[in-house]
């Protein structure tokens, strides 16, 4: 939302100034049948059950962290296993698949911090976190 949607929505809100856009904690559920909502960005498969889904925008997971944390890189994905791994609450499988797909053992996968948006995932892994 921060990185992709808020860029765009000034132009949208130009464009189409009629529409009330109003942004909602997700924990707050989406109840199509009542007359304030519309519509709802949400990520994962478009399966709801009630509402209808339109893709917007794909899925990349690869590991970031701050340059100060592994100042050499990693030589394999592996390595990664000896730092803290940090989590979005949605996508709690992301690191777990990553491991997988990149041949490596997934049990610490879950380890480290949860958060629940984004925009603080991104800056606590750009402190050192």
């Amino acid at each position: 939302g921060a990185r992709w949607l808020i860029p765009r929505l000034t132009a949208f809100m130009r464009l189409r100034p009629d529409i009330h856009v109003e942004f909602l904690p997700h924990r707050q559920g989406y109840d199509f049948s009542t007359p304030e909502l519309d519509a709802a960005v949400r990520f994962g498969e478009g399966i709801w059950p009630g509402s209808g889904a339109d893709y917007i925008v794909g899925r990349e997971i690869l590991p970031v962290c701050s340059p100060r944390l592994i100042p050499g890189g990693c030589s394999v994905p592996a390595d990664l296993l000896a730092y803290p791994l940090l989590h979005h609450t949605s996508a709690l499988e992301g690191w777990r698949d990553w491991f997988e797909q990149a041949g490596c053992d997934s049990r610490r996968s879950l380890e480290g911090a949860r958060f629940d948006q984004y925009a603080l995932l991104s800056q606590a892994a750009a402190a050192g976190f």
